[in-house]
């Protein structure tokens, strides 16, 4: 099937911890160096301790179910946002699926390849596997093929063709927590 999808929480494993398990296959990830050793705004007390490990893992502490996405304008602020709010446990002690996990995780790719997440994975993965339904923000001219997601008031009714997540929709499409889009086919290809 070629019609294309918003892949919503996919991304986090078709997208940003591929990425993560390449570079750390690479030696230019260490899952157990600390989010701060890497994004040094991270570096707060009750914070610090927080492990890449624990970032893919859903054990970091850190909860999501704060509506950021209506204050935040932008990545610096949507960072400083995280850096801010208050953890839910301590990291390590329980397992809590949260977006914000995977956002930090996009940052520290982003850091460590010098590239954003979308070009990364679309030179080192998509394209390599042929995958060429699998992409960010897809371009106006594939809306007739792309699947409509929702009506969301908010944001003008349908969303069709951008990404439904919020977090993914203010930073600009590209995120690790949701924004790609692919279609079945592709996604058998990755399974593959």
């Amino acid at each position: 099937d070629s019609t294309m999808y918003d892949m919503a929480s996919l991304t986090k494993v078709v997208s940003a911890t591929t990425a993560a398990m390449i570079l750390e296959e690479e030696g230019k990830l260490d899952l157990d160096r600390t989010v701060a050793s890497y994004l040094p705004a991270y570096d707060v007390p009750f914070k610090r301790m927080i492990t890449v490990r624990m970032l893919l893992t859903h054990t970091s502490g850190i909860r999501s179910n704060h509506p950021l996405w209506k204050e935040a304008k932008g990545r610096e602020q949507y960072m400083a946002g995280m850096v801010a709010f208050p953890l839910e446990s301590t990291p390590g002690e329980r397992a809590v699926y949260t977006d914000w996990n995977m956002v930090l995780l996009q940052f520290i790719i982003e850091k460590q390849t010098g590239q954003t997440l979308d070009q990364f994975v679309e030179s080192r993965v998509f394209g390599p596997l042929g995958m060429r339904d699998t992409k960010y923000n897809p371009a106006e001219s594939l809306k007739p093929r792309i699947a409509p997601t929702e009506v969301e008031d908010f944001r003008g009714g349908q969303v069709w063709g951008v990404v439904h997540d919020e977090t993914a929709w203010v930073l600009g499409g590209v995120s690790g927590n949701a924004g790609l889009f692919s279609s079945s086919r592709d996604l058998a290809v990755f399974v593959q």
